[in-house]
């Protein structure tokens, strides 16, 4: 995303941020540069600052973050102590994830979960180190992490680039999940409903902004909920904050 996109980004959380109820931003992934392409510091620099200085709550990972070489992920994420969850993607000594696989906020007497995914193709699509890590299966080995997040959250949101065919079959195995946000639907970013779940696809270039005015229900429905999608043009202001430390980044290369 362009430096502009960033700043008019953090503008519209900001705008969108409720004082009177629970807030959770997320991002689902395929934000990296792989450490081989020009200016790949900066650009990471960029974006683990923005996410940071804007307040994400959680950050799944992609095919981009894999394809850094899970050593440099790993020494990027706990260097810039970046929210990342991924249940997952797993050491393949110990056959624990590597990051937190679930994390749990509260905030106005409710207590959301996120859940990270990662589709187990996407491991030898990177290039994965098969010899030290794995990415285990999301149908299986993530249940007891998807149903221990769903017992201690009001709203469980579970995030990663899947497919359609993928993302239905998780939804048709966890009816614990409320939302899951994914690379694919097929209405595009417009939501769906899977049961009492909703889907929402995320477009691959980040130049609009998503945002789901929820009211919690009972765990069998499907709650009332509103939704926009914006164009992060000249009519969200750009943020000072953002644009500060994007000049600090840039002056300091």
């Amino acid at each position: 995303m362009k430096k502009g996109g960033l700043a008019r980004r953090a503008s519209f959380i900001q705008s969108n941020r409720l004082d009177n109820g629970a807030n959770l931003t997320v991002d689902i992934g395929n934000f990296a540069e792989r450490t081989t392409t020009r200016d790949a510091k900066y650009k990471n620099a960029v974006l683990s600052h923005f996410y940071k200085a804007t307040g994400y709550d959680a950050i799944g990972l992609g095919k981009r973050e894999l394809e850094m070489g899970t050593d440099s992920l790993i020494s990027f994420i706990h260097r810039e102590g970046l929210p990342v969850v991924c249940a997952n993607l797993c050491d393949r000594k110990t056959g624990k994830p590597i990051f937190q696989p679930y994390l749990l906020k509260e905030e106005q007497g409710i207590t959301l979960g996120v859940v990270g995914l990662i589709p187990e193709a996407m491991a030898s699509q990177a290039g994965l180190d098969s010899t030290r890590f794995e990415v285990k299966s999301p149908f299986d080995y993530a249940k007891k992490w998807i149903r221990k997040a769903a017992r201690k959250s009001e709203h469980l949101t579970v995030i990663g680039d899947f497919g359609k065919q993928e993302a239905d079959s998780l939804l048709n195995r966890y009816p614990e999940i409320d939302l899951l946000l994914t690379a694919s639907n097929s209405q595009g970013d417009r939501p769906t409903e899977h049961g009492k779940a909703v889907v929402l696809g995320v477009q691959s270039k980040g130049y609009s902004g998503n945002y789901i005015d929820w009211t919690l229900a009972a765990p069998d429905t499907v709650a009332p909920f509103a939704t926009r999608n914006e164009a992060l043009d000249g009519r969200f202001p750009e943020d000072s904050l953002v644009v500060s430390i994007m000049k600090t980044l840039e002056n300091s290369k």
